[in-house]
């Protein structure tokens, strides 16, 4: 059964204790025509994940194969998937679905491989995800996921859930050979897969939702630590300049528009968190000419309204 496993479903846990019983069912209860295995990979878990997955493991043992760390390897900048999970991932396609997370859609992957085997110019697959808010403990009405499948759309903004995605194992082992990601101390591993697979591969966007997005208080990319969330950007902004000059220079444009993008987002963060001398330096990274009216005069309003205080302490 084992030479026959078609999709490798990485799942990596980190004391997600309340989470991970139904991400793991999630998983179970997708119905295929194929073999499919669950790769868990525990990172050093301190609270009750690790007894969970076990129970999991003793039940599924021909689908749920674990490792457990006693060390955590995030914390040391060791990438799980390339070091833990892609070795031993006998698959031809790879689906991702963290333990916070978890699957609705029981043919989701049935779909995804169905279009990948019958559409073979294609690397991966996406679709939409719905989103949980665990502060409020209810659905968002909003959804995430958006066609953003062009290398140019994708560096304008990633619209891929990553826990929705279905590709090629190949792809990603290529990827790590060409361009060697560890080295780079990138801030997050599926932004810059995600663009090398749009230079390589078609994508395709598919519009029904399949999974469910929990959203934490605390994540990679909004931090209640502004330096956090401005070191995620920074990073996110590394990596766009690293891949149009690796494939198209002529995207330089973008870039500069992401960058602007991003200051005027710190900015307003800065602002909701009290950060004022924080705010007050992105200011002087933005270009003015390139926000709406409507930002301009906020940011000049604060702009005056700084100086004032300053001049008055």
């Amino acid at each position: 059964m084992e030479n026959n496993v078609l999709v490798s479903v990485f799942c990596e846990a980190y004391n997600q204790e309340k989470f991970i019983a139904q991400c793991l069912d999630g998983i179970l209860s997708q119905q295929t025509l194929f073999c499919f295995e669950i790769l868990v990979h525990d990172d050093a878990s301190t609270d009750k994940t690790p007894e969970i997955i076990k129970q999991y493991a003793d039940k599924y043992p021909h689908l749920i194969k674990p490792v457990f760390q006693t060390v955590n390897q995030h914390s040391q900048q060791i990438s799980i998937w390339k070091n833990f999970q892609l070795p031993r991932a006998k698959g031809k396609y790879i689906a991702i679905c963290e333990g916070d997370d978890y699957w609705v859609d029981v043919y989701k992957l049935q779909k995804q491989v169905d279009f990948l085997e019958n559409n073979p110019k294609y690397g991966m697959v996406y679709t939409r995800t719905l989103l949980y808010s665990e502060q409020r403990q209810m659905m968002e009405e909003n959804t995430f996921g958006f066609s953003s499948c062009s290398f140019a759309e994708l560096l304008r903004q990633n619209g891929i859930p990553t826990l929705t995605v279905c590709f090629q194992a190949n792809l990603m082992r290529q990827y790590y050979e060409e361009i060697m990601p560890g080295k780079k101390r990138w801030r997050m591993g599926d932004y810059p897969l995600w663009l090398w697979i749009s230079h390589k591969r078609e994508i395709k966007f598919m519009q029904e939702a399949t999974a469910v997005y929990r959203v934490l208080g605390e994540s990679q990319s909004h931090s209640s630590d502004i330096l956090k969330t401005e070191a995620f950007h920074k990073s996110m902004l590394e990596i766009k300049y690293y891949f149009i000059n690796l494939y198209n220079k002529n995207l330089e444009p973008i870039y500069e528009e992401s960058k602007n993008e991003s200051f005027r987002y710190l900015f307003f963060e800065a602002i909701s968190r009290k950060c004022y001398r924080k705010a007050c330096e992105y200011t002087k990274k933005l270009d003015m000419s390139k926000l709406s009216e409507h930002d301009r005069k906020k940011i000049r309003k604060f702009n005056l309204k700084y100086m004032f205080l300053k001049f008055y302490r």
